[in-house]
């Protein structure tokens, strides 16, 4: 409200000054007399002796005030539905309010939302003298103005003291309804609404509307519903509303969102695009590592062949040779006269197997057939993109939640050779080069988000690093393998089966229902809210709310999400989170199992989930781990001098 009472010249002082004062108007109006509640007249006269302002000033804010509260009330699904029900009951039906807004107003903005009806009641403390529910005054003027006897009156409420406390000593039986109020994760953003110019403020509000809107009957899918909500709706939607200025800003006409994380991005983008006034074209485009980066081998692959295969260091020989578009069967003579086995071909390889893979493939008849493989793939994939308009000579970007740049870099390299400008690319999170890629960095000019570690800016590797992002924007089908020509000369992507029936049994439709509604719950009205406020703070907050400590029923759930831990048609799908057990904790185990995922494990999760006697081992065994840690440091120093 500061920010367009300063723009329209109505007050002197910053939205943050404004907001300040008028918290503190209100906290010295109650404290005259805490026994009762307050009113907006009350509130105008503190306000107006704190900025100095006249009193019909202070009363055109406060005005100002209820007309944005009214545009900012969103009606309870759950208490319609209940005012509803005792209605069909035959039951009389009487609003109660702590409040210092005036009856008149609070009356009209439920009728607005379809509660109000006529010969309905209406309590308001503000009208009755600063009488409340909290110390039980306005309960007993219900009773006698209403001729009601005790015990005839059950109420529904969200708070523990005022609605259900000060209920049973005046015989009215209460019900307990707090799922209206703020969780962990929405008080976590509101922190930072001062910050973020009210914007996190907005991402805590489309929290709870997107948790309301949805009571799923099991506490399973309320589970995901509820983190969804207040977890990967603000970071997606936060991230989303970034890529959507960038775009404006940069006069991009196209916004490609890549497979295929960029499913969810695309369809949060379509509903918040317009709220913004953005009008690029949003489109989705079907590519993966494995099926485009060979495309980008080039005839000579000495110098781009670790960047084709990024990512794989837990992929099997046989998975590698697939993002190279060779199938082993067809190889198996030149693999043996290189040294590799049959039983090779399905293990993970170690750096030096990779290292010796690497040179077999530079040379000889692997090379040869490597490059017939690059050839063949890269005319299909040229076809695709052209197909799909990524070839238009139109300022476009492309976007992606993490990794290293590859696909990014693939794209740059067939948009180059069609003699069109490179595209614009967006990362959520850009991971520095592995081992394996450290020869030549990737040379993709990436825009990131929350971090960038190859130019080691940014906020820092967020919490579980790639792994939220991934799980979040889980899409519903399998990856792109490879493309064939339909009967109509169209190139089709050819998708891996994935794990949408395992997706689908986890809950992954309340996932998908939860952040379309988070979406369309987002107020962004650019005249009070700073729709362009850095969020990643906050955002970053609620991450590790949700990670390092997660609720038992969080750690049982989202750990039961089957992650995927390889690319292609491999079936490894496995829980993000298994319990530990005490052999897990022997002296040589120094850290919990890894689920055959050497680059991630949700240790705090895993924890969490585990049987009693494990997590009162746990910390013993943690403290071992940083005393042997320490251990070996002081050796390796003394060693070295």
């Amino acid at each position: 409200m500061g920010r367009k009472l300063y723009r329209e010249g109505v007050i002197g002082h910053d939205s943050y000054t404004f907001a300040t004062a008028r918290i503190a108007a209100e906290q010295r109006a109650r404290k005259r007399n805490p026994r009762i509640d307050t009113s907006i007249d009350r509130i105008a006269a503190e306000l107006a002796h704190g900025l100095g302002l006249s009193a019909a000033c202070a009363h055109r804010i406060l005005d100002e005030e209820m007309e944005l509260e009214s545009s900012l009330l969103r009606a309870n699904p759950a208490m319609f539905e209940c005012v509803r029900n005792r209605r069909r009951a035959g039951c009389r039906i009487i609003f109660v309010s702590d409040s210092y807004l005036p009856a008149k107003f609070i009356e009209q903005q439920l009728q607005v939302r379809g509660f109000f009806r006529d010969g309905d009641g209406l309590f308001v403390s503000s009208d009755w003298g600063g009488m409340n529910k909290k110390s039980g005054a306005l309960y007993k003027l219900v009773l006698e103005t209403e001729q009601l006897k005790r015990g005839h009156i059950s109420h529904v409420g969200n708070h523990p003291i005022s609605d259900v406390t000060q209920a049973r000593p005046n015989g009215i039986k209460p019900r307990h309804f707090p799922e209206g109020n703020l969780n962990r994760y929405e008080r976590c953003l509101e922190q930072h609404g001062s910050q973020t110019g009210g914007l996190s403020s907005v991402l805590a509000g489309s929290s709870r509307l997107a948790r309301l809107q949805y009571a799923y009957p099991s506490p399973h899918l309320r589970c995901i519903r509820d983190v969804t909500a207040g977890v990967a709706g603000p970071l997606l939607a936060s991230y989303v509303l970034w890529l959507l200025h960038r775009t404006n800003r940069q006069g991009l006409q196209r916004l490609y969102f890549l497979a295929r994380e960029g499913k969810v991005l695309l369809r949060l983008a379509e509903r918040l695009a317009p709220k913004l006034g953005v009008q690029c074209e949003l489109r989705y485009l079907h590519v993966s590592r494995q099926s485009l980066n060979i495309a980008a081998l080039g005839d000579d692959p000495t110098e781009t062949l670790d960047l084709v295969l990024t990512n794989v260091e837990t992929n099997t020989v046989r998975t590698i040779l697939g993002r190279l578009n060779l199938d082993p069967d067809d190889v198996t003579g030149e693999l043996a006269r290189a040294g590799f086995l049959e039983t090779d071909l399905d293990v993970v390889p170690s750096l030096d197997v990779w290292r010796s893979l690497r040179r077999a493939l530079l040379q000889g008849e692997l090379r040869c057939r490597l490059g017939e493989a690059y050839r063949a793939r890269r005319a299909v994939i040229c076809q695709y993109l052209e197909q799909e308009g990524y070839f238009d000579n139109l300022p476009v970007g492309t976007v992606d939640t993490t990794g290293a740049g590859s696909q990014l870099w693939a794209l740059d390299q067939l948009r180059s050779a069609q003699g069109v400008k490179v595209s614009e690319h967006f990362l959520m999170y850009r991971k520095a080069p592995t081992e394996r890629t450290a020869e030549r960095s990737i040379e993709a000019d990436v825009q990131a988000w929350l971090e960038d570690e190859p130019r080691e800016l940014g906020w820092g590797p967020p919490p579980g690093r790639a792994v939220l992002a991934e799980i979040f924007t889980a899409a519903d089908h399998g990856t792109v393998l490879t493309y064939h020509r339909a009967s109509d000369s169209r190139v089709e992507p050819v998708l891996a089966p994935g794990f949408v029936g395992e997706l689908e049994e986890w809950g992954l439709d309340a996932l998908h229902e939860t952040l379309m509604a988070f979406a369309d719950a987002l107020y962004l009205d650019s005249e009070y809210v700073d729709v362009q406020a850095d969020t990643r703070k906050a955002v970053i907050d609620v991450m590790n709310h949700f990670w390092e400590a997660p609720s038992r029923r969080e750690a049982v759930v989202w750990g039961a999400f089957p992650f995927e831990g390889a690319s292609g048609q491999e079936r490894t799908a496995k829980p993000l989170a298994s319990p530990l057990s005490l052999g897990d904790l022997l002296p040589s185990r120094l850290k919990p199992p890894t689920l055959g995922r050497p680059w991630f494990n949700w240790r705090q999760a895993s924890e969490r989930i585990s049987a009693a006697p494990v997590r009162a081992v746990l910390p013993v065994k943690l403290l071992a781990n940083r005393c042997v840690a320490a251990l070996r440091c002081r050796l390796q120093n003394f060693a070295g001098k």
